[in-house]
């Protein structure tokens, strides 16, 4: 149901670029992402999650590292367990061949690495 959703969303994000007359849509979430939380939740993935995790194309990643102070909302968790579940989605993307940019260091830096995979994408 979650992966449905998303695709759903991703769907409805793309038509509302396209009449923006946009050619790029961001997402904070992907099939990977809830591949990897159905594997730590569950211990185990559906195979039609599998398979749209591998056919869904996105451009490109942002991998956050997790080298800033952790700060608790509504959907976050494990702020003791960053490390190794940064680990897990860098083995899982490059197991998959996706093309990423790990975003580390202070905000200002954060940014300017963002900046110029986006730009580089749309340039």
């Amino acid at each position: 149901n979650i992966a449905m959703g998303q695709v759903l969303a991703e769907g409805e994000a793309q038509k509302l670029a396209e009449q923006a007359g946009v050619d790029l849509t961001f997402c904070d979430t992907d099939m990977i992402t809830i591949r990897i939380w159905s594997e730590e939740v569950f211990g185990r993935c559906a195979a039609e999650l599998i398979s749209l995790s591998e056919e869904r194309h996105y451009d490109h990643w942002l991998l956050c590292r997790p080298d800033i102070p952790w700060e608790p909302d509504a959907l976050r968790e494990n702020p003791h367990d960053r490390r190794r579940l940064f680990n897990v989605y860098d083995a899982m993307l490059k197991m998959m061949g996706k093309p990423y940019t790990v975003v580390e260091g202070e905000w200002e830096r954060r940014m300017a690495i963002a900046v110029k995979v986006v730009d580089a994408l749309v340039g």
